[in-house]
């Protein structure tokens, strides 16, 4: 009787295991076989409480990492999963499911995690990415708005061209993809444009772009903690001169910067706030320009 008593107890305990392995394997099959294979090409940024990285796996299969830090001490974790597919210049993902992982600091780092098919889950990525080149850096970039982190409603190229503009790539980037690898020819060379899809050419400037301050409008505003100074910049360079919306100026030693909000033929027209009230710390006739250190051209 014992003996029959023991073979029924272990029998029990083996359907268990195996059922409760099965139910665990079978939640996520796309993120168990993507953990067990190699890692071939990596791309990442970071930001304030904020990063996301892309590992494009041997086997075609990817993995997306998002890492939202709240204020409250809470940190969010979202993994998507799917296949890829490459061609030379074009990688396209195909989700299939998302992880989310849910970090509860003011519970002692309580962890909650539940796995959903990529078509139940709100929380979308983009899908279509262009590789770009530059030097040592090569980047991941999309033409799709629908990612999470498209907060200033701006896709990759537009975000790139502002730093290309700003002559701040590629030895820094913004919220976009990107990897720095060894290339084959060490030279350091100019920005091939012929990368960058032809809709977006227009987001980049052909030339660093010199103006200089024709008139200023300031306004008083009150903040919850202080007052300070909104000021309307007028430049004399506009449409004519290749000015863009989005495009940033800066004075020589970076006392201040505007991005250009308001284009007409002529002239172009950007804000910034500043807590000085003198009404001298913008001279009219003070040179801005798009870079002053050309890294770009």
């Amino acid at each position: 009787m014992k003996t029959l008593t023991a073979i029924v107890l272990f029998t029990t305990a083996v359907l268990y295991s195996s059922c409760s392995f099965n139910r665990n394997s079978n939640s996520s099959q796309i993120n168990n076989k993507s953990k067990n294979n190699e890692i071939v090409t990596n791309y990442s940024f970071n930001a304030i409480n904020y990063a996301k990285n892309i590992n494009l796996l041997k086997d075609n299969r990817f993995v997306i990492t998002e890492n939202i830090n709240r204020v409250n001490g809470d940190t969010t974790i979202k993994k998507h999963y799917g296949t890829f597919q490459k061609t030379s210049n074009v990688i396209t993902l195909e989700p299939k499911e998302t992880e989310m992982t849910l970090l509860v600091k003011r519970f002692e780092n309580v962890k909650e995690s539940n796995i959903y098919s990529y078509e139940q889950n709100d929380s979308k990525i983009n899908t279509r990415y262009y590789i770009v080149k530059w030097n040592d850096k090569e980047y991941l970039l999309s033409d799709q708005f629908n990612s999470i982190s498209n907060h200033d409603e701006k896709n990759d190229f537009q975000r790139f061209a502002y730093f290309f503009n700003s002559g701040i790539e590629p030895s820094e980037g913004g919220y976009y993809f990107k990897r720095t690898y060894k290339p084959t020819d060490s030279v350091k060379t100019s920005f091939n444009i012929e990368q960058i899809p032809q809709q977006w050419r227009t987001y980049f400037l052909t030339k660093p772009i010199s103006a200089n301050i024709i008139d200023t409008e300031k306004e008083l505003k009150n903040s919850k903690f202080q007052q300070y100074a909104f000021w309307r910049i007028k430049l004399n360079k506009g449409a004519k001169d290749g000015i863009k919306k989005g495009v940033s100026f800066s004075t020589k030693f970076e006392d201040f910067h505007i991005r250009v909000d308001s284009i007409l033929p002529d002239v172009c027209f950007g804000s910034f706030r500043i807590n000085d009230f003198d009404d001298e710390f913008i001279e009219i006739g003070t040179e801005m320009r798009t870079q002053w250190a050309s890294k770009a051209f």
